[in-house]
């Protein structure tokens, strides 16, 4: 039985306009915005509610 989920996957085309519409338009927090590695132009991108456990992560593919 699940107790809770921690992360959600989403992906999107272009993270910068996920990014603006989570935060600017529906006022998530961000809580991760780094590479997934060095060099590389995808990037490990967190949003949630404030105060929310569950994380939304924009993964463009």
């Amino acid at each position: 039985m699940f107790k809770k989920i921690g992360t959600v996957s989403l992906f999107v085309a272009d993270q910068d306009r996920a990014k603006a519409f989570y935060t600017d338009t529906l006022g998530f927090e961000l809580r991760a915005d780094v590479p997934l590695y060095e060099g590389a132009s995808n990037r490990w991108l967190a949003v949630a509610p404030a105060g929310a456990e569950t994380e939304l992560i924009l993964y463009k593919p």
